[in-house]
């Protein structure tokens, strides 16, 4: 016995939809835009990566004064990070390693220092 299969190229347009969504989702340049704070209690401040390719750190220092701080980042690859950013009028390039997920961003410098970041809500 033969069996006929019919989809409709409606269905097949919204399943391809779905998978290319998903897919982009699971980007690291995507997974990464959006307010991350510190992962442990003793750290405080942010770091905000916006879509554009722009970033911003704001926190306090040790002597507690906020510091807002501007820069620019850009995938290297899935797993690296080009970062600059301006300081004292002083400009600093760093490349990160990074790992991103929808919860968690780790990023780890030249030095092999990490620092772990939960998704701010």
């Amino acid at each position: 016995m033969r069996h006929s299969y019919r989809v409709a190229p409606g269905a097949l347009l919204a399943l391809a939809c779905l998978a290319a969504a998903a897919g982009a989702a699971d980007r690291p340049d995507e997974l990464i835009v959006g307010k991350w704070g510190p992962a442990n209690g003793k750290d405080k401040g942010t770091v905000e990566f916006a879509k554009n390719g722009k970033l911003s750190v704001k926190g306090k220092d040790d002597d507690g004064k906020d510091f807002d701080v501007g820069g620019t980042y850009k995938f290297i690859g899935d797993d690296a990070l080009d970062v600059v950013l301006t300081v004292a009028g002083e400009v600093k390039k760093e490349r990160l390693k990074v790992k991103v997920d929808k919860d968690e961003l780790s990023l780890t410098d030249s030095k092999k220092r990490t620092q772990t970041f939960k998704r701010a809500k």
